[in-house]
């Protein structure tokens, strides 16, 4: 902020500032005070970068860990969320290729902010983005390239100022700004990306420029970033996970034995993945960003702040499988102790799959705001924010089956996907084969945020408490999901027609085709054929070009959506607003010669949710339902800070925190997917679906922070921090088996939907260590290492199937980073090691945790600087070619194992 407020602070902290902006040669404000912002330098190299994010810690006045790019458009990492994984206890979750969400000591409801304003997601709140496989690959963290990005902060324990919303922790992802560094500045990169699995060489290009007029009071600085790469992943999927078989199905030993009855003729529930899926995926993504940032300063008095953020994905991704679902009779079965199916054999069709889908993503956010001080004793800052995020979803499933059942065999204990899986079939012979489903779906969403707010700042004449900060904030959600699904059944009006059958009586002639990888899974399972039929997607120009092969119900649904029930029941509505008040104290005192600082305070919250959405009535009518709940909470937070030498620092604070269910938990609409398979008795098989609860209660806590902080030398610190949070309650994901009167030929249908839990806690501790080991003898002063490391161990009143209690959904017990680096002259080398334990993903049925397997990862980047302006890297990410694998409650029963192989990265930099 604005010089004469430097005056109000107290001499030992201003010293302290003056000292940390000498040794990183940047600014960093007293404790972050929002009253001070010289001129930045610029922050170059991987030494001096972490000596700045060292210092942003050192001097805040909460619980702040911060990443501080090494250069314009570079942080140490290709994504935001795998840089924000260096931090302790940030926990990365893996996308399609690349980490893409993460968790705050082992939290998913956090708060992401950019340049401090809240930008969004398209599914509103807690979104994931719209990927059909439910992961978070196009979340907003993908939105927002690294390039663009000068720091990111990450405040694990929030004062009353600060924006609400996260019960792990707020992201601030910081943008370069013009009065950064006065004058002109211009930087141009070109980075050339190469993936040894699919052979696919990537590009990236950026751009910047920067300066400022009149005398350093009017600054603009225009960025932009093109991103061009292509994805891929080889592994095992899954679409219901590890579920109970079936009372009227039977499984029976090599022997002849029942396994599914006890010696008294009752029914064991035995577990079985009834559907896996051997898949290839491979995403060609584009992602074209770009931002403009004004600065104008007229007076002393007064700082004017504009700045927009714009930001396109768009992906085109093919994904072809191999299925059989798994729903008869066994025979040749083996169980393990817990009754997990392990190896068998059955009669069952063969699934040819292909799915594309082609998605655009755009986020547009903007904020004008005003930093104004009406005198020495009042400053104002008000700011106008507003954020939309749309996406549009266009996904074409194509499906044959074979028209005979086969025997195939399964062991799911040998090797690391799945096991061994053998078919008794032809894959390529058109003849047997019926074409079963065909999707043509169209699906958009959108949401918007608005946002207002001022903060009032009164420095206070007062020995003890030196500064009252007070303000108000009014947000608004507004959430559209609307579907225009077309799920169609091709074999209903030709039940006997084989694939070509179709060829001659439509001519379709190139819908079916031929689809290989001989470089899938190599050296795992042997049985399975790499190259088979498919159902071509981008050949068949919409269901409308094939009308003819469809029944009347489904022509219907082809050429009028809206006639099908399923995608009013898809279509919702979530508009909430929001109310937040705050009052803060801060104050500085002296306990004998150590210097303590701090601030308590409390914020109130309001909230108005709207929930609009269809609800089935029966199988062919739907009632339109809106929910309204309000709510209402009080916040208190408080933090100690005490300077007990000027290199040792203690911190103690405490706060009450709340973050609200996502917006897709909140949709009053409930959807049942009514399944088409049947088992070889002609009976259908289980169904599944999903749906909102717009009562659902938020996530409460009550968190408390100590910590022990030595900053050794300008360059160097420890610390250790322990914490422990209350929950009092939270939200999970839960599937559950559920029977529905209107559709008494379905066994049953799977249901996700999230649920409140009561009662928890979580606790742990984490350790930073970073120093650069500049007092040995040449050339090894140029050596240095940063390490984090964090334990925290979780309890909630979930059980699982054996009764012991669930832990929290994200949290790994055990997770670190390791970076060691030697940067000497024009030379620096950089490699980083992360690693996490498993964690629970979602509740299965059955009460079977769904996990993610450990992750360990390793990163390494060489950099040389050709000269003063122009530099050099190469980077590799994943050299160990590590995995990502998932299984409900047990290793053995594997949900999912995918590849993505190493990239390698080249890229070239010139700043002027």
């Amino acid at each position: 902020m604005l010089k004469n407020k430097i005056t109000k602070f107290k001499l030992k902290p201003l010293t302290l500032a003056v000292t940390a902006a000498s040794l990183v040669q940047t600014s960093i404000a007293v404790a972050q005070e929002k009253t001070s912002e010289p001129e930045v330098i610029n922050v170059t190299g991987v030494r001096t970068s972490l000596v700045a994010a060292t210092a942003n810690k050192r001097f805040s006045n909460q619980i702040v860990d911060s990443i501080v790019a090494d250069d314009i458009g570079k942080l140490p990492d290709n994504t935001i969320a795998e840089s924000l994984g260096r931090v302790a206890g940030v926990q990365v979750d893996q996308g399609i290729g690349e980490g893409s969400s993460i968790s705050i000591r082992g939290l998913r409801e956090n708060v992401t902010l950019y340049n401090g304003r809240t930008i969004i997601d398209v599914n509103g709140r807690g979104g994931t983005g719209m990927d059909t496989l439910n992961t978070s690959t196009y979340s907003i963290m993908s939105m927002v390239p690294s390039a663009l990005t000068k720091q990111l902060d990450v405040t694990k324990l929030a004062s009353a100022d600060m924006i609400d919303g996260a019960v792990g922790g707020v992201v601030n992802i910081m943008s370069r700004k013009p009065f950064d560094k006065m004058g002109e500045q211009k930087a141009i990169s070109y980075a050339a990306n190469y993936n040894d699995q699919n052979k696919d060489l990537g590009h990236q290009l950026f751009g910047m420029y920067s300066n400022t007029f009149n005398q350093d009071s009017f600054g603009i600085l225009v960025s932009a970033n093109i991103d061009m790469r292509e994805v891929s992943q080889d592994g095992i999927g899954t679409f219901n996970g590890w579920t109970a078989l079936p009372e009227d199905r039977s499984v029976t030993s090599a022997g002849g034995e029942r396994l599914d009855l006890d010696s008294q003729g009752n029914e064991v529930k035995i577990l079985l993945n009834g559907d896996p899926r051997f898949q290839q995926i491979i995403d060609d993504r584009d992602r074209v960003s770009g931002s403009v940032l004004a600065q104008w300063r007229p007076s002393d008095e007064l700082e004017l702040t504009a700045d927009v953020l714009y930001s396109r994905f768009d992906s085109v991704r093919d994904r072809h499988w191999l299925s059989t679902p798994l729903a008869g009779d066994f025979t040749n079965a083996e169980l393990d102790e817990n009754n997990f199916l392990m190896a068998g054999s059955a009669s069952r069709p063969l699934q040819n799959n292909a799915e594309y889908v082609d998605l655009t993503t755009d986020l547009l956010s903007g904020a004008v705001n005003a930093d104004w001080s009406l005198s020495e004793q009042i400053n104002v800052f008000a700011e106008l924010s507003f954020s939309q995020s749309d996406s549009n979803r266009k996904q074409i499933f194509n499906r044959v089956q074979t028209l005979d059942t086969f025997d195939i065999d399964f062991d799911v204990r040998r090797g690391k996907f799945g096991g061994d899986f053998n078919f008794d079939g032809d894959p390529l012979d058109k003849s047997g084969y019926r074409w079963n489903n065909y999707f043509d779906n169209r699906t958009k969403a959108e949401t918007t945020h608005l946002s207002q707010k001022i903060d009032l700042d009164i420095f206070l004449n007062n020995d003890i408490f030196t500064k009252f900060e007070a303000g108000v904030r009014l947000q608004q959600y507004d959430t559209k999901s609307v579907a225009g699904n077309r799920q169609l059944v091709p074999f209903r009006n030709q039940p006997d027609d084989n694939l070509l059958d179709y060829e001659q009586k439509f001519g379709m002639e190139g819908a079916f085709e031929i689809f290989s990888n001989q470089d899938y899974l190599a050296g795992e399972l042997a049985g399975l054929p790499r190259t088979y039929l498919i159902g071509q997607g981008r050949n068949i120009a919409g269901c409308e070009s094939v009308i003819e092969v469809f029944n009347a119900a489904d022509k219907e649904k082809c050429l009028n959506p809206q006639s099908d029930i399923n995608n009013l029941l898809s279509t919702w509505t979530v508009k909430e607003d929001h109310l937040a008040l705050y009052a803060k104290l801060n104050y500085e005192l002296y306990l004998g010669d150590m210097f303590a600082y701090g601030n308590f305070g409390v914020r109130y919250l309001t909230r108005d949710l709207q929930s609009t959405g269809y609800q089935a009535a029966s199988s062919d009518e739907v009632v339109q339902q809106t929910a309204k709940v309000d709510n209402n909470e009080l916040l208190p937070s408080a933090m100690f800070n005490l300077d007990i030498t000027d290199d040792l620092k203690l911190r103690i604070g405490g706060a009450k925190v709340l973050a609200y269910p996502s917006t897709v938990s909140m949709r009053n609409a409930f959807r049942l997917f009514v399944p088409t398979d049947t088992d070889e008795d002609g009976n259908l098989i289980a169904g599944f679906g999903n749906g909102g609860s717009p009562e659902l209660k938020p996530f409460i806590a009550t968190q408390y922070d100590l910590a022990l902080e030595w900053y050794f030398n300008k360059s160097s610190a420890v610390s250790a921090t322990v914490f422990t949070k209350d929950i009092e309650s939270f939200v999970i994901p839960r599937q559950n088996q559920l029977t529905f009167d209107t559709y008494p030929d379905v066994p049953y249908f799977v249901v996700s939907q999230d649920a409140n839990g009561e009662g928890g806690t979580i606790k742990g501790i984490e350790f930073f260590y970073q120093q650069a080991f500049d007092f040995l003898p040449e050339p090894f002063d140029g050596f240095g290492v940063t390490a984090s490391y964090a334990i925290i161990d979780s309890e909630t009143n979930l059980k699982d199937l054996a009764g012991n209690p669930q832990p929290f959904l994200g949290l790994s017990e055990k997770s670190g980073n390791l970076i060691a680096y030697y940067e000497k002259g024009d030379h620096s080398i950089r490699m980083a090691y992360n690693f996490r334990d498993p964690y629970l993903q979602s509740i299965g049925s059955e009460d079977l945790g769904w996990y993610a397997d450990e992750y360990k990862q390793l990163a390494m980047t060489y950099r040389y600087n050709i000269s003063d302006d122009i530099s050099v890297s190469l980077q590799g990410n994943n050299l160990t070619e590590e995995n990502n694998k998932t299984y409900a409650q047990y290793p053995v029963a594997v949900l999912t194992n995918t590849e993505r192989g190493r990239t390698l990265r080249a890229s070239i930099t010139a700043n002027w």
